[in-house]
């Protein structure tokens, strides 16, 4: 029987890495939907998210073999509070050893990454700034594939949560401006808190992208055809014909005064988060 290995967030912290670094190791079979979302559906049905509705569901993400895990990556897990209790309820009653791995990227540019991707698929008009500062003052508890500019990147009880509930030796936590230039580290990281062999892969995960031309964005991100995608294309269908209609994106980056206006909102949360785990995060300068 397979054990699992959960890869629960953060969004844009390189979760994309894994999925493909997993679908290439014949240890590991990954799930036919790039994040299925089960351990959520219960509590969260944000416009947009694709995720399975039953166990049966589930189970028919992953084919009968001899592979030594089955590998979940679904990001919105970090982020819902009810995940890690669903997680251990389930790989409790079939008996599976969960392993969990959380990527955690710097959070300002956590959330900018987020905000771009929102911008180009036509989901967001407000400014960087405005659109975190407005997440950051919303009381609203339910979780938003869209606009989770702040509320997504304050980790401190999202990690907690994991560690409380499946011990600090079942979960790896990787800093991701650790090992963005150096894949073979963070694959020798991933492979030893596994106990398998992974080779590193070379893929382009953060390549950012907009549609060809405005006639394809008004399509492409109109209500109409996004439910007709959800409905009728697969994942695979899906990245092919993005990569027929977009084109790489051009973006400027943040200022240092922007920056800096934004790191104070996640000041207090990362300080916390840094006792939490034991790690100075020196790479994320929060001082």
């Amino acid at each position: 029987m397979s054990d699992f290995i959960f890869v629960v967030g953060a969004p844009k912290s390189g979760t994309f890495y894994l999925h493909e670094l997993f679908n290439s190791s014949a240890d590991i079979t990954v799930s036919k939907m790039k994040e299925p979302n089960y351990f959520v559906n219960a509590v969260f049905n944000a416009e947009g998210m694709k995720y399975c509705k039953s166990e049966e569901e589930y189970f028919l993400q992953y084919s009968e073999n001899d592979s030594n895990f089955f590998s979940d990556c679904s990001p919105s897990y970090l982020r819902c509070k009810e995940s890690p209790a669903l997680i251990k309820d389930f790989c409790r009653k079939h008996n599976f050893n969960p392993k969990i791995i959380i990527m955690l990227r710097e959070p300002v540019s956590r959330a900018y990454s987020n905000w771009k991707m929102d911008v180009r698929q036509g989901h967001q008009k407000m400014e960087f700034l405005e659109a975190l500062f407005n997440d950051h003052s919303s009381n609203d508890s339910k979780m938003h594939i869209q606009y989770e500019y702040f509320k997504s990147g304050n980790y401190y009880s999202q990690v907690k949560a994991y560690l409380d509930v499946f011990g600090t030796e079942n979960v790896l936590i990787n800093i991701s401006e650790r090992t963005k230039g150096n894949k073979s580290l963070f694959v020798e990281n991933v492979s030893n808190f596994l106990g398998i062999k992974l080779d590193t892969l070379e893929v382009d995960t953060n390549q950012d992208v907009e549609p060809k031309n405005f006639l394809i964005k008004e399509l492409y991100y109109s209500k109409l055809f996004r439910r007709l995608q959800r409905a009728i294309l697969s994942d695979s269908h899906k990245e092919f014909l993005r990569s027929k209609l977009f084109k790489a994106a051009k973006s400027k980056p943040l200022s240092e005064l922007e920056r800096e206006k934004a790191k104070e909102l996640f000041k207090e949360d990362v300080a916390r988060l840094k006792e939490l785990i034991g790690d100075s995060l020196a790479e994320w300068m929060y001082e």
